[in-house]
C-alpha cells in the first residue's frame, strides 16, 4: 500500500511513484514537500536545489530548453500565467525551417492556436490575462481551464512533428519568440507514460526547473536571470509531523 510514511521511508521509493505518474496530485505534493523539508535524497543523491518555488517568471529573455522532442502522440499539462499581451507571444513549441510546428502561441488579440495557427483553438474569452490557466492537451482532445477547443481542430503535434527540442518560454527555431510569461509546472507523456515533470525551483540566487523522473535540473538558456514565487518548500529545516 502507498502511503506517506512508505514513500519517505527511501528516496528511490519516491523517485519509482514520480515515474509512474499514478500516486494522486495531493500526495505526490504533500510527499515531495516533507521529502524535501528534511534534507531526504533520491536515487541516493541530494536534490541540487535549494527550494521549490510557486513558479518561474521570465522577463522575456530567459528560456528553458526540455530535452524533449515532440512526437504525434504525446500530451501534457501546462499551468501559466500570462501579464499582457505586447505581440504574439509562444508559450512553449518548437519549429522547422521558420515555421510554428509543436507549438502553442498566443496571438495579440488574445487567442490561442497551435502549430502554423491557421484555426483558433481558444478565444481570447476562455483564459485570463494576470491570472493562472491550465492548457491540457492529448491526441484526442485539448482543454483550457476546463473548455474544450471551440474547433473540430486536431491534436497539436499532429502531422506537425519537429525535430527539435521543445523550449519553455520560447520556440526553439522561432526569432523574436520570448515572452513574459509565468510557468508552474509542466507534465509531458510519451503514449500514456510521464517523461517530464518539470517544477520551478531556485538554487541560491538562481532559478531553474527540475524534473522529477529523470533528475535533471534544467537550467536558464537565456540572458538575464528568471524571477520566481515564494518558496513552496526546503530542502533544510522542519520536520514531519
Amino acid at each position: 500500500m502507498t502511503t506517506r510514511r512508505n514513500i519517505l521511508k527511501g528516496g528511490a521509493g519516491l523517485a519509482a511513484i514520480l515515474a509512474s505518474g499514478k500516486a494522486p496530485a495531493y500526495l505526490v505534493k504533500s510527499m515531495l514537500a516533507a521529502h524535501n523539508s528534511i534534507g531526504m535524497r533520491v536515487g541516493g543523491a541530494k536534490l541540487p536545489y535549494d527550494a521549490e518555488v510557486e513558479y518561474l517568471e521570465s522577463t522575456g529573455t530567459q528560456w528553458i530548453d526540455t530535452g524533449v522532442i515532440a512526437l504525434a502522440d504525446d500530451s501534457y499539462d501546462l499551468d501559466f500565467w500570462m501579464a499582457s499581451l505586447n505581440n504574439s507571444q509562444t508559450l512553449f513549441g518548437a519549429a522547422n525551417d521558420g515555421a510554428r510546428l509543436a507549438t502553442v502561441w498566443v496571438t495579440l488579440g488574445g487567442a490561442i492556436r497551435f502549430g502554423g495557427g491557421g484555426t483558433i483553438a481558444f478565444d481570447g474569452s476562455i483564459w485570463k490575462v494576470g491570472d493562472w490557466n491550465s492548457l491540457h492537451s492529448s491526441y484526442s482532445t485539448t482543454i483550457l481551464n476546463g473548455v474544450s477547443e471551440v474547433n473540430s481542430f486536431p491534436h497539436p503535434f499532429k502531422d506537425t512533428v519537429s525535430t527539435q527540442n521543445i523550449l519553455l518560454f520560447k520556440a526553439n527555431g522561432m526569432p523574436q519568440s520570448t515572452i513574459k510569461i509565468r510557468i508552474s509546472n509542466l507534465r509531458w507523456y510519451r503514449n500514456g507514460v510521464l517523461v517530464r515533470d518539470l517544477i520551478s525551483v531556485r538554487l541560491g540566487t538562481e532559478g531553474a526547473m527540475y524534473d522529477r523522473v529523470s533528475g535533471q535540473l534544467f537550467r536558464n538558456q537565456g540572458t538575464g536571470a528568471f524571477l520566481w514565487g515564494s518558496d513552496a518548500s526546503a530542502q533544510n529545516g522542519g520536520g514531519i509531523t
